[in-house]
């Protein structure tokens, strides 16, 4: 049933505005983390984010699961003016 309903893309050849409103659904677990500790982190996060934002259709979601501390990651979001919901899932 899936493989009707699901795509996924490798994008390793990706052409900037190939992916435009294309996608109803985006998550993403840990990859951002990954480029935020890297060399420019902050600077090559913001251009993906705004590459998710624009790949989403209208009403798309992005759902993104991080260890990091929200506030952390709404001030990288914040700027796609993205309508946030937030929730901390405890250790206990």
């Amino acid at each position: 049933m899936c493989k009707d309903i699901c795509q996924l893309r490798i994008c390793d050849d990706f052409k900037p505005d190939e992916f435009n409103e294309m996608y109803d659904f985006i998550f993403d677990k840990g990859c951002l983390y990954c480029i935020l500790t890297g060399p420019q982190g902050l600077e090559i996060c913001e251009i993906a984010i705004t590459e998710i934002y624009k790949s989403l259709k209208v009403n798309g979601i992005f759902y993104m699961i991080s260890i990091g501390k929200p506030e952390e990651r709404i001030s990288i979001i914040k700027p796609q003016k993205w309508q946030m919901e937030v929730e901390l899932i405890s250790k206990n």
